[in-house]
C-alpha cells in the first residue's frame, strides 16, 4: 500500500474561519483553521477484505511550524491554484499560519483581484465557510488502527503521524470530502454497477456486456489501494 505517494484532500467545517479587522466591512483579512488535530475524519476509504470502513485522524505532533516553513503552500479556492489568494513559499510570503493544540491555523489578506474579490464576497455572505488541505503521503506516515464505532461495528481508524509534503490550504464551498481515495471512488463505482443488475435494467446489461469483469477489476482495486 502507498509504495508511491499519493495526493489526498481532507476539509473540515472552518471553526471560526472570519474576517479579521477592526472595520469589518473592510476587512480582507481571512483566518480559519485548515487541519484539525484528533478530529476522526469522514470515511476516507474502505477495507474490502475486512469489509469495514476506513477513518482517519491527524495527530497533534504530525505538522510542526519548523515543517510548515520547508514547504510551498498555496492558499486557493476549492483546491485550484489557478486561483491563488496567498502563498508561502519556505516559511515567506503572504500567507501565515501557526501550529496549535488545535491543529494548523491560517491568516492572509485577499489580493485585490477576481478571485480576491469572490472569496471576499462569499465568505461575508456566509456561502464558504470551510477549509481544506492537500497533501502528500506514502505508507510510512500512518498507523491502522482496528477499533469500533459508538454503535459496536467494526472499523478502521488511519492514525496520520507525520507527511510527504503539505501543498495546499484551500476555501472551499462543500463542508466535508469524502471520496478522498481511489478506492473509494472504486467503491461508489462498484456499488451503481452492482445496483443496476440487481434491479434487472436490461438496457444498462446491453450497455455493459463486461459488467463482471468492471465489477471484479474494481475489487482488485479497492483491494490494492488498501491492503494495510
Amino acid at each position: 500500500m502507498f509504495e508511491n505517494m499519493k495526493q489526498e484532500r481532507h476539509e473540515y467545517i472552518a471553526d471560526g474561519l472570519q474576517l479579521r479587522s477592526e472595520n469589518e466591512e473592510e476587512s480582507r483579512i481571512v483566518e480559519g483553521y485548515a487541519i484539525m488535530f484528533g478530529v476522526r475524519s469522514n470515511v476516507v476509504g474502505y477495507d474490502w477484505k475486512r469489509d469495514i470502513p476506513l477513518y482517519e485522524v491527524i495527530e497533534r505532533d504530525s505538522i510542526t511550524e519548523d515543517y510548515l516553513a520547508t514547504q510551498d503552500i498555496v492558499l486557493c479556492l476549492n483546491h485550484d491554484k489557478d486561483k491563488m489568494l496567498a502563498r508561502s513559499k519556505n516559511g515567506q510570503g503572504t500567507l501565515s499560519y501557526w501550529v496549535d493544540d488545535k491543529g494548523v491555523g491560517f491568516r492572509a489578506e485577499l489580493p485585490h483581484t477576481a478571485d480576491g474579490d469572490y472569496a471576499l464576497e462569499h465568505i461575508r455572505l456566509g456561502n464558504l465557510t470551510s477549509c481544506s488541505f492537500s497533501f502528500g503521503l506514502t505508507r510510512d506516515n500512518f498507523e491502522i488502527e482496528m477499533t469500533k464505532d459508538d454503535e459496536g461495528n467494526d472499523i478502521a481508524i488511519s492514525h496520520v503521524k507525520s507527511f510527504n509534503s503539505i501543498d495546499d490550504m484551500s476555501i472551499v464551498r462543500r463542508p466535508a470530502y469524502k471520496e478522498t481515495s481511489v478506492s473509494c471512488r472504486a467503491e461508489m463505482l462498484i456499488e451503481d454497477i452492482e445496483h443496476m443488475f440487481e434491479n434487472n435494467d436490461k438496457k444498462a446489461k446491453n450497455d455493459s456486456d463486461n459488467y463482471r469483469d468492471e465489477v471484479k477489476a474494481l475489487r482488485g482495486l479497492a483491494d490494492s489501494a488498501f491492503d494495510f
